[in-house]
């Protein structure tokens, strides 16, 4: 019954795909729990692990006023470091410098704070 002024559009749900998860651990419950890390997970009761290709699919509520996740960094089994990626499906404007969703690159103000001198590194 709110006005829709005195509403926080904050959350946004989108389908995170989930790349580069070793073999052994490619499961729908491993690319759950990493995505925790990007939002609250919306879980499908008909979601299996028979839907995977290169990568999964999960469906996540993201607080958009804040820094997009671009990965985790995992610790394997064997004591290796291996990073899972994270790529969003139909995002709008992002700013690839600070990864938020309010402005784009040239917008920045990182970007504008560095003169320039931030490296795509």
């Amino acid at each position: 019954d709110a006005p829709a002024k005195d509403l926080a559009f904050n959350k946004v749900l989108f389908w995170v795909q989930v790349h580069d998860i070793p073999i052994s651990f490619q499961t729908r419950k491993v690319a759950e729990k990493l995505c925790e890390t990007v939002g609250e997970i919306q879980r499908s009761n008909g979601a299996t692990d028979d839907d995977r290709g290169n990568f999964f699919r999960v469906r996540v509520m993201v607080d958009v006023t804040s820094p997009l996740c671009r990965g985790w960094v995992i610790t394997l089994p064997n004591g290796n470091k291996h990073w899972i990626k994270f790529r969003y499906e139909c995002l709008p404007s992002i700013c690839y410098w600070c990864g938020c969703l309010d402005h784009d690159n040239r917008d920045c103000d990182l970007w504008i704070q560095s003169n320039g001198s931030l490296k795509t590194d």
